[in-house]
């Protein structure tokens, strides 16, 4: 089971807002970016466009490959930032392990990490219980 099945079946079970993968996200004038997912508040979904989307996700989610960790974990941490995402996640699929921040006072803070097979409440979804366990590939 995919994070995305996870997360996209929570929200549309509770009509939260939409999930999206990989699209693009207008951060500045000159600056587009592609989160591996986005989640946007029904409130907010003002801001999807027909081919980008024209404001910041209120969860932008990076799974880490070998030539992303440092873009994701230093790069589009200040930028989810600067732009105002509420909520960033980063996992990484090799270490198996998810890491949540929020955002208060421009700086992501209260980092919550999962690992393994935890299972673990994340914002903004504080009832879902997600198991990490089946988000992992089987160990060869």
């Amino acid at each position: 089971m995919t994070l995305a099945c996870i997360l996209g079946g929570h929200i549309e079970q509770h009509q939260l807002g939409q999930l999206f993968i990989d699209v693009n996200t207008i951060f500045g004038e000159h600056d587009v970016r592609r989160p591996d997912l986005l989640f946007f508040r029904k409130d907010r979904l003002d801001l999807i466009g027909d081919k980008a989307m024209k404001g910041p996700p209120d969860l932008s989610v990076e799974v880490l490959s070998p030539g992303n960790i440092s873009a994701d974990r230093k790069d589009k941490f200040k930028l989810y930032a600067a732009g105002k995402v509420k909520y960033y996640w980063i996992v990484d699929r090799m270490m198996r392990t998810i890491e949540a921040y929020r955002l208060s006072k421009g700086k992501y803070v209260g980092r919550v990490r999962g690992s393994g097979s935890d299972v673990v409440q994340l914002l903004p979804f504080p009832e879902l219980k997600i198991p990490l366990g089946k988000l992992w590939r089987p160990k060869l």
